[in-house]
């Protein structure tokens, strides 16, 4: 069993893409640090720790957590059985 994995990535919000569909929430593009490729889109709606929604500007610093359960992970390499090892 390997268990959860998680990583946090700085990045930036690059624009916020208005949308034409009435009631629909804004777009928020991220491109996180260190990749020119690695661009991300969410709702830009957010909820703050008093329960008030909120909305990103552009160009504001974020970071971004991709977590992943136990089951979507598994080992780089495989790792040896250390209850079949003999001594």
């Amino acid at each position: 069993m390997t268990g959860s994995a998680a990583v946090t990535l700085p990045g930036a919000v690059e624009m916020i893409l208005k949308s034409e569909v009435p009631d629909t929430p804004e777009i928020a593009q991220i491109a996180l640090k260190g990749s020119e490729t690695s661009v991300i889109t969410i709702d830009n709606t957010l909820t703050d720790k008093t329960a008030h929604e909120v909305h990103l500007n552009a160009g504001a610093k974020v970071e971004v957590t991709i977590k992943a359960d136990e089951s979507g992970v598994h080992p780089l390499k495989p790792q040896p059985d250390v209850l079949s090892k003999k001594e």
